[in-house]
C-alpha cells in the first residue's frame, strides 16, 4: 500500500490558487475513482491536502484534477506549473505530524489545525473513505504515548505495522 500526501499551502500557492482547488463535495468520490483506497481531505484557509493510500501510484495531476472546485478546467492546460507538493511513506507521516502539531502553520504552534485535522478524519471515516482496524485503533486511541513516545518512533511503528490512514489519524 502506498501512503502519500499531495497538497497546496501558504508556502507554495497564493489564496486564489488555493481557492481554485478547494476540493468540492465530490472530491472524496473522485479520489476513490482515481485509485485511492483511502483518502482524507484536509481543507483549511491556508492549506488543502489529500492524505491517501493506494495500491498503485496515483499521480499528483490526478489528485489535482479531483480537487478542482466545480470541476473547472484550467485555461492554460497542462503547461501551467501546479504548485502542489508531494510526500510519500515516512515523509508523508512526518508531514502529517508537523501539520497537526502546528509546526507547518503560518503562525507556528497554533492549535486550531489539530481540531481541523480531527474533523477531517472524522468526516472521512463517516463517509467510509478511511478504514480503521478495530483492535489496533482501540489500543492506539487509549495510549499513544505509551506505544511510541516520539514522532520518529511513531513513524517507524506506522511503517512497520500498517499503511492505513485510519491508524495514522488515531495518533491525534
Amino acid at each position: 500500500m502506498n501512503l502519500f500526501c499531495v497538497g497546496l499551502s501558504h508556502h507554495t500557492a497564493n489564496v486564489e490558487t488555493r481557492e481554485r482547488f478547494a476540493g468540492g463535495a465530490g472530491a472524496q468520490s473522485s479520489l476513490r475513482q482515481a485509485g485511492c483506497a483511502e483518502a482524507l481531505v484536509l481543507a483549511t484557509c491556508n492549506r488543502l491536502e489529500v492524505y491517501g493510500a493506494s495500491e498503485k501510484r496515483v499521480s499528483t495531476d490526478e489528485i489535482a484534477h479531483c480537487l478542482l472546485q466545480n470541476n473547472e478546467v484550467s485555461d492554460r492546460g497542462h503547461s501551467e506549473a501546479l504548485p502542489f507538493y508531494r510526500y510519500e511513506a515516512d515523509k508523508c507521516v512526518q508531514h502529517l505530524f508537523r501539520v497537526a502539531s502546528g509546526l507547518d502553520s503560518m503562525v507556528v504552534g497554533e492549535t486550531e489545525i489539530l481540531g481541523q485535522t480531527k474533523k477531517a478524519y472524522q468526516s472521512a471515516r463517516t463517509s467510509g473513505a478511511v478504514f480503521v482496524l478495530p483492535n489496533r485503533s482501540a489500543r492506539i486511541q487509549k495510549s499513544p504515548a505509551v506505544l511510541c513516545p516520539s514522532a520518529r518512533s511513531r513513524s517507524i511503528w506506522l511503517r512497520k505495522f500498517s499503511a492505513s490512514l485510519g491508524i495514522a489519524a488515531f495518533w491525534f
